[in-house]
């Protein structure tokens, strides 16, 4: 699971300049994603399966 959020989060990151949005919210997200996948990583156990909801 977390692979594949790393997956999704460098695919976003690598196709920025093609989504059509404000660049600046654009930039943010992208900002508060990494650091969300990042405070995720460092603070689950290694053994839990984190469920990821959208809201």
């Amino acid at each position: 699971m977390i692979d594949e959020l790393e997956r999704e989060i460098r695919l976003f990151e690598n196709n920025l300049t093609k989504i059509n949005f404000d660049p600046d919210v654009k930039s943010w997200f992208l900002a508060h994603l990494i650091y969300c996948h990042s405070l995720l990583v460092s603070t689950a156990p290694k053994d839990s399966i984190p469920e990821l909801t959208i809201g």
